[in-house]
């Protein structure tokens, strides 16, 4: 059952905050039809995608795009610690809200059940490297992008980007010793 499977890998991971808890798991029949389900914890805010739409510009400025990606890696990096990873980071996975000088992240969506290999993990971090290059502009932004900025994304190349991060901790280490 891949519901079940589901509730088991969110278990493992119940110490990572930045995943919307689940506290149970059940099955109803509605129209005659068996349907399962998971209750969860409630997510404050808005789809990233939808946030990034509201913006002037349609994007976020470098320094609140850097504290936006700095709260993601932070998140990011507690479930590659534990030895898994995500499998679908995206601006619509992403729920993100103001607040204080950062934001409060959550991601949902985390049905990919597959083994978590290396090369999973390293794709989590190609596609935290490509929300970021969206919440800067696209190829406009990164075209305009100080050298901080482009230091992180590398072209979006991922020969580059596997040199430098292996994990998303790697991306909240040089997000941390940047030099402005």
């Amino acid at each position: 059952k891949p519901l079940l499977k589901y509730a088991r890998k969110l278990y493992k991971l119940r110490s990572c905050p930045i995943l919307i808890q689940y506290h149970h798991r059940g099955e109803a029949k509605i129209s005659g039809e068996r349907v399962e389900f998971l209750v969860s914890d409630l997510a404050e805010g808005e789809l990233l995608s939808t946030f990034l739409k509201r913006q002037r510009g349609k994007k976020l400025t470098q320094f609140q795009s850097m504290h936006l990606l700095y709260a993601l890696a932070r998140g990011i990096e507690q479930i590659h610690f534990l030895g898994q990873y995500h499998g679908d980071i995206h601006s619509d996975n992403i729920m993100v809200k103001r607040k204080g000088l950062g934001f409060n992240v959550r991601l949902i969506d985390l049905f990919d059940l597959g083994r978590s290999t290396r090369e999973r993990i390293q794709e989590d971090v190609f596609d935290l490297v490509t929300v970021f290059y969206e919440m800067i502009g696209g190829p406009e932004g990164y075209k305009r992008a100080d050298e901080n900025v482009k230091r992180i994304i590398l072209g979006r190349k991922h020969s580059l980007i596997r040199l430098y991060y292996n994990t998303a901790g790697d991306i909240r280490l040089a997000l941390e010793n940047l030099e402005w």
